[in-house]
């Protein structure tokens, strides 16, 4: 056994730590950060030898650590097919359809505040929830006139009391593993602040709601075309629930965290045959043939319709039953795939409204819409070439020479002798486009231009 490390050495540790962090996020351009901690975790195992701490013993106190960590490691892993198998049994769209159904003017915003703690409760991540059923109701509360900060705030409280009491979150599982208490246990506990704050929110929204739904007409449209949407997604059924009644009933009696969720996973297979028709709309495959790689990857279900529009309720809802959300919670070690963008060269054609055409040398169109326009327009003209950028071959904007030369149709006359170059008025490009050039610039001069600053470089003789 060692010395008492001094308390100096320990905080020594963790500014090396840090240092490293920072060095691998900000100098090494979002380096592996693990690195970063294997350096201070070498030197702490430095320290402690220099005080006389033997390293097998220090090798052991690292796996019974690691040893705590495991059961909330195989939960996690457990949870991603769980999700998966949910999905294909049209349990999450069944939870979504009932509960958007049960809404009511009057107490939407409890309504709300409840299906996000369920959703979230399910799935075990407030991210997700709000970013997805969140955004749903949202727009449902637009609907219904209740003010959006209402809303958030029913969503919120909601998304993050299911998380910290579903045993399926992350934080809920490495909680209690790092401080050696039981999964169950530790959320047992929770309930006495988490549910005492709950409760509070919901009475607090209840009397929210009900004086708002007094005072404001509602219209309820937008709830019957999200209910439709979801409808044709999936297999509705109050029977594809049993997967999560089934989770919180091994909860509630106390059952082992693991095999409950395991057969939460399995318990949902058998309502993938229920959902035949969806699970191979979505696979393209005969279920028969797709089974575990459903369970693996999951599926995409809930088409959005042609014509809707990114960011609308409908494709936000599309997201939620696409594996699970909108959003993903990542940790610091986790690398992004990279998004690979493609660029043509092409030249402007015509403008087919509301759609800007441009020609590749193959004679390939891309249509693009206004809004990606809008600095191109400065200087479009027929014939002009730029370069289109495309993700998974959809054009998302168009990228101009850093260098264009346009003609001048009007400027006010030139001072006579002024060849200075720092006085500089208004021209006026065949576009519309104002360009400050210098005062020696006269009508029908063609100048060059800078797309990057919009600024005046040179005249062309």
């Amino acid at each position: 056994m060692g010395k008492k490390i001094p308390v100096w050495q320990c905080l020594l540790v963790m500014v090396v730590m840090i240092v490293a962090l920072m060095w691998s996020i900000i100098v090494d351009d979002g380096g592996e950060p693990h690195i970063a901690l294997i350096i201070a975790a070498s030197f702490a195992a430095i320290i402690g030898v220099a005080n006389g701490w033997k390293w097998n013993y220090m090798e052991q106190g690292i796996l019974a650590s690691i040893n705590r960590s495991m059961q909330a490691i195989l939960i996690l892993a457990i949870v991603g097919a769980m999700i998966c198998s949910w999905l294909a049994a049209g349990t999450i769209p069944s939870m979504m359809y009932y509960g958007i159904k049960v809404i009511s003017p009057k107490v939407f915003l409890v309504t709300a505040c409840i299906l996000c703690s369920i959703v979230s409760l399910a799935t075990g991540s407030s991210w997700s929830t709000a970013g997805s059923m969140g955004v749903a109701l949202i727009g449902v509360g637009t609907a219904l006139g209740f003010p959006v900060a209402m809303t958030a705030g029913a969503v919120v409280s909601g998304a993050y009391f299911g998380d910290k009491m579903s045993p399926l979150s992350d934080t809920t599982n490495l909680a209690p593993a790092m401080a050696g208490a039981t999964l169950f246990g530790h959320i047992k506990h929770m309930v006495y602040t988490t549910g005492t704050s709950l409760v509070i929110a919901l009475v607090a929204y209840a009397v929210m709601g009900f004086m708002h739904a007094s005072n404001n007409a509602v219209d309820m449209s937008v709830v019957d075309e999200i209910s439709t949407f979801i409808q044709g997604s999936s297999k509705i059924s109050v029977l594809s629930l049993l997967p999560p009644i089934f989770v919180i009933v091994a909860v509630a009696m106390k059952f082992p965290a693991i095999p409950s969720l395991i057969g939460g996973v399995f318990i949902g297979v058998p309502f993938f045959f229920w959902n035949k028709t969806a699970v191979e709309t979505a696979t393209g495959l005969p279920l028969k043939n797709s089974i575990f790689t459903i369970m693996n990857n999951g599926i995409s279900m809930g088409q959005v319709p042609e014509g809707t529009e990114d960011g609308s309720i409908i494709s936000q809802l599309a997201s939620l039953l696409s594996n699970g959300g909108t959003e993903t919670v990542y940790r610091a070690d986790d690398r992004f795939e990279d998004i690979i963008l493609d660029k043509k060269e092409v030249s402007y054609s015509y403008f087919g409204d509301p759609l800007y055409v441009w020609m590749d040398d193959e004679y390939n169109q891309y249509e693009v819409e206004a809004e990606v326009m809008e600095d191109v327009l400065k200087y479009l003209e027929d014939g002009m070439k730029a370069e289109v950028v495309l993700y998974n071959g959809r054009p998302i904007s168009i990228e101009l020479p850093t260098i264009l030369v346009r003609e001048v149709v009007y400027t006010e006359p030139a001072v006579k002798g002024d060849t200075s170059g720092k006085v500089m008025k208004p021209a006026k490009l065949a576009t519309g486009h104002i360009v400050q050039v210098p005062a020696f610039v006269n009508t029908g001069d063609k100048i060059e231009i800078d797309t990057r600053t919009d600024e005046y470089r040179s005249r062309v003789m």
